[in-house]
């Protein structure tokens, strides 16, 4: 009514009734009639009803009040001293930001089945989990980077995953960032170049490495832990990694 530009008052010398279907208006007149009588809904407002009423509003308090959890999933064998020291602090960015910080690890020498185990394990987990963050052995993240990949989660409802490819740093070797997220075409890797992205700015790729990269945990349930073995129409001209496999496999159900 009011978007049709009309007005609207109540009396509230009576109790309103909010008429929303049809078959309500022969109740509406009863309710008139019978002098618009507060007890008329008593018959329906009873101790139950509000018992279920109270229970849903704090249902709402908590999941609004609840700190978002992180899986954090480290599959690899190679954590030097510079990486640890990197991981603590994640932790405590997570708990300065009110935070949950679940960890995962595992290696194994197929790194196929390592991602599948951690993921069974994340899947698993009693604990109520809202993202899973990949990060190498050989990466160092940062607390607000994480941030910033969950902040464009938020702004982007349709996205499932983000990555933070174009400021991911080696730890090792000459300690410039290489390009691990493009496109696909025809089996085939395209890469995007990070130089050509201007700062801040978000682009929708194919595949991407698992350096750094935010999934909701949505994603995994769906794509599952077989999500990481590729299928065999991506193994055309070479055997794609366990990362990539999982990329194609997400696009692939949507």
């Amino acid at each position: 009514a009011q978007a049709l530009g009309f007005r609207l008052t109540a009396d509230t010398h009576s109790t309103p009734f909010h008429v929303y279907r049809p078959e309500q208006l022969d109740e509406a007149r009863v309710w008139f009639e019978s002098g618009c009588s507060r007890e008329y809904f008593a018959t329906w407002l009873d101790a139950e009803w509000e018992a279920k009423v109270r229970a849903w509003i704090a249902a709402q308090q908590m999941a609004k009040e609840r700190p978002k959890v992180v899986a954090v999933c480290t599959p690899g064998e190679m954590f030097s001293g510079v990486w640890m020291w990197y991981y603590v602090e994640l932790l405590f960015g997570a708990i300065a930001n009110r935070r949950g910080f679940l960890p995962f690890q595992g290696y194994c020498t197929n790194p196929y089945v390592c991602r599948q185990n951690i993921a069974r394990e994340v899947l698993a987990s009693k604990t109520p989990i809202d993202y899973v963050l990949w990060i190498d052995d050989d990466q160092l993240v940062k607390w607000e980077q994480v941030e910033q990949l969950m902040a464009d989660l938020a702004e982007f409802p349709e996205v499932d995953a983000a990555a933070g490819w174009t400021w991911i740093k080696p730890e090792f070797g000459d300690g410039s960032a290489y390009c691990s997220a493009g496109m696909w075409i025809d089996s085939k890797f395209v890469p995007l170049v990070p130089e050509e992205m201007p700062p801040g700015t978000l682009a929708a790729i194919d595949v991407t490495g698992f350096p750094c990269i935010l999934m909701r945990r949505e994603l995994l349930a769906e794509v599952g832990e077989r999500g990481f073995i590729p299928s065999v129409a991506d193994c055309i001209d070479h055997f794609p990694g366990e990362d990539t496999a999982f990329c194609l496999n997400a696009k692939r159900q949507g």
